[in-house]
């Protein structure tokens, strides 16, 4: 018995990358059933800056004019922008560019000066007619008319807010691609996982013998975010919510994590991922970290409960 035991034991270790996490205190070499759990790692996935784009912009160029269009003090007094409300287009939006065109006109200017300079390097040719300027006026001059007439003209304010609604109410991610490729799991282990699952047709109450995904997801960002990973061709999917606030997020298990036999044996080949992003919290005071390369890391693992029974 133990002859058998061992090399499959040792077959699942080296063929699944298992790490330190791995528990093996409760392996019984003398009886047919090892374990009541046993916990090891699937993928680990590395989001960086340049894979977060909306278009060709990636995420940090994205907020970085969000601030230019955004108030300074935010209406509240709150620390974050609810970018889920800015996106619905209404009161929320309208109060938040109504606190913006108020801070253009103090006599500071500062905010006249930051918001002058990003429609002349993006927006300059929604403004031109509307100022009596040429198509080839230089920079600095319609910098200047730009801010004169934007004090002056109700109608310079209103066109700009129309350029700062039409930014801060469409903010979004992409949806992300992935594939996690052929796992070097083998056949033998596989099997024998599959062999101590119980059926998807057993009653959740009466399940005992089961396998999850679960993990963490950590993130650099300055942004709450709730990913929704889709893995196909299987029928795993989840949602999962990222707080900007907290180091680590947790992906518990769930009826939504549960693996069945034909969900691991796809998993087991391939599969590709599909990770809509929905962005919920803004936070400008916490910043970016663009010297860092991986900006979200999703760290994915299975465990299994109710123990291996082996055929002896």
């Amino acid at each position: 018995m133990r002859k058998l035991l061992l090399p499959l034991l040792a077959g699942a270790l080296l063929a699944s990358c298992i790490d330190k996490d791995y528990d093996l205190s409760n392996v019984n070499t003398e009886n047919i059933t090892i374990g009541d759990e046993m916990r090891f790692p699937l993928a680990t996935i590395r989001v960086t800056m340049q894979e977060l784009k909306q278009g060709s912009a990636d995420i940090e160029e994205i907020f970085a004019e969000a601030d230019d269009w955004l108030p300074s003090a935010l209406p509240g007094g709150v620390s974050y922008v609810d970018i889920v409300e800015l996106n619905k287009n209404g009161v929320y939006l309208d109060e938040m560019i109504d606190a913006l065109i108020d801070e253009m006109k103090q006599p500071d200017g500062k905010k006249l000066e930051t918001v002058t300079e990003r429609i002349c390097t993006k927006y300059k040719a929604t403004f031109l007619a509307l100022l009596g300027l040429p198509n080839n006026v230089p920079d600095e001059l319609f910098k200047s008319t730009f801010k004169t007439e934007f004090l002056r003209q109700q109608i310079v304010q209103e066109k700009s807010k129309e350029v700062a609604h039409g930014y801060l109410g469409d903010i979004y991610i992409n949806t992300l691609p992935y594939k996690i490729d052929h796992v070097d799991i083998t056949g033998d282990v596989v099997d024998m996982l599959c062999g101590n699952l119980d059926p998807e047709s057993t009653p959740p109450a009466q399940r005992t013998s089961t396998l999850h995904l679960y993990g963490e997801i950590r993130s650099k960002l300055p942004v709450s975010l709730q990913l929704e990973p889709d893995f196909s061709p299987t029928r795993l999917g989840f949602s999962v919510e990222v707080d900007a606030t907290r180091e680590s997020n947790p992906i518990y298990e769930s009826d939504d994590t549960q693996l069945f036999e034909d969900d691991l044996r796809r998993i087991v080949e391939g599969v590709n991922i599909l990770i809509p992003v929905t962005l919920e919290k803004y936070y400008p005071t916490i910043g970016f970290r663009p010297g860092e390369q991986d900006q979200i890391t999703i760290n994915l693992r299975l465990v299994k409960r109710g123990g291996l029974k082996l055929n002896l």
